[in-house]
């Protein structure tokens, strides 16, 4: 009878794949907002408390505990598999995973270890947890998990919620001037190459694109006309009809006045950099980029994950892990620097769509 019954579990759970999360909050609003969802019993006690207590003090103090789980979602069946997406806080907020990587990558590490403990088999890095590991090429030798950093996805849905936007509006990319913010990095140098190809003026800005001889060369073997690189984000937004962010930059780096009437802004950083609220425009229009839709959304139950993923909103990376593991590829997609490719745009694009991870357009009209 024992025999039969471990039989039973085995089988029950034969197809079970669990896909993991690395995450850290943004800011310490970011922190707040979230914190009652993810530490229920914590919050009720210290809740009333916190706006007395120093950003520095909650920050410092948050960063001495060590990685922890704070959701787990039910089980999710889906076609013939079942998933369980768990997330574990890394908790680092963005400027103290970069100013010490070292500790912040030991951090990183032992999340994922966290996880791998759990029995999840492909985990996600998000935000400044790729950013610091190198899209986590820097720390595959040490775990026995396929890492992703979901950038391939990220970008591949930026590109699409963009076209889709265009089409939309009726506005044809060979007609308009696209800056690309953040040009050099992983996500902005694939779009950079394509609307390389597209658009009718591009400008690329990043902070060293004058030094990234590389880059240039491969932008110039694309276009040699109407093609401009610089450092300085307000000349680059100076009238381009589309402003891609994706930066790791902290803050908000453009800045409403310098933007030209009807401008599409197509923000991807985390934390973003545009603020929607107090712009004092009412004709710019704003795409939440790089997010996806899961058509079973509805299935996972979990009061954190409805908080970090409102209206079937999930960020790109997340949904790359999840698509990968619906398909059966457990394997590391997106590491490293400027690996990604349009023929691996198409490939998570394909891979995604038949595993129901579809593009989310989350759009705003500065008010």
């Amino acid at each position: 009878m024992h025999s039969i019954f471990i039989k039973r579990i085995i089988m029950k759970n034969k197809n079970l794949i669990k896909i993991g999360v690395v995450l850290h909050p943004l800011n310490i609003n970011d922190f707040l907002s979230k914190f009652r969802p993810f530490y229920p019993f914590v919050s009720l006690v210290f809740a009333p408390f916190l706006p007395l207590v120093s950003p520095y003090f909650i920050k410092e103090f948050y960063s001495k505990l060590p990685p922890h789980i704070i959701f787990r979602t039910n089980l999710i069946t889906v076609g013939d598999k079942k998933i369980q997406i768990i997330a574990v806080m890394c908790p680092l907020f963005p400027e103290q995973l970069v100013l010490n990587s070292q500790k912040a990558t030991d951090k990183i590490i032992k999340s994922v270890k966290l996880l791998v403990n759990q029995g999840v088999s492909i985990t996600t890095l998000a935000g400044f947890s790729s950013i610091v590991t190198n899209g986590g090429s820097a720390i595959l030798s040490s775990l026995n998990c396929c890492v992703t950093s979901g950038n391939t996805l990220t970008a591949a849905l930026t590109m699409k919620g963009i076209y889709k936007i265009l089409d939309e509006k009726k506005l044809e990319i060979k007609n308009l001037k696209v800056a690309v913010i953040g040009a050099t990095g992983d996500i902005g140098s694939i779009c950079s190459k394509i609307f390389a190809r597209q658009a009718k003026i591009l400008v690329l800005c990043s902070r060293s694109i004058e030094k990234d001889v590389k880059f240039k060369k491969e932008i110039e073997g694309l276009r040699q006309e109407n093609v401009c690189f610089t450092s300085e984000v307000e000349t680059a937004t100076l009238d381009a009809d589309i402003v891609i962010t994706a930066t790791s930059a902290f803050g908000f780096l453009i800045k409403a006045e310098n933007l030209k009437r009807n401008a599409i802004i197509c923000d991807i950083s985390m934390p973003p950099n545009f603020s929607i609220m107090n712009s004092g425009r009412d004709d710019v229009f704003i795409i939440e980029g790089g997010r996806a839709s899961l058509t079973f959304f509805s299935r996972i139950k979990s009061r954190a994950w409805k908080s970090l993923f409102p209206n079937n909103s999930v960020y790109g990376c997340l949904a790359e892990a999840v698509a990968l593991a619906l398909d059966g590829q457990l394997r590391n997609f997106s590491t490293g620097k400027r690996q990604i490719t349009e023929e691996k745009l198409n490939e998570i694009l394909s891979i995604a769509e038949r595993n129901g991870v579809l593009l989310s357009v989350n759009t705003k009209q500065t008010a």
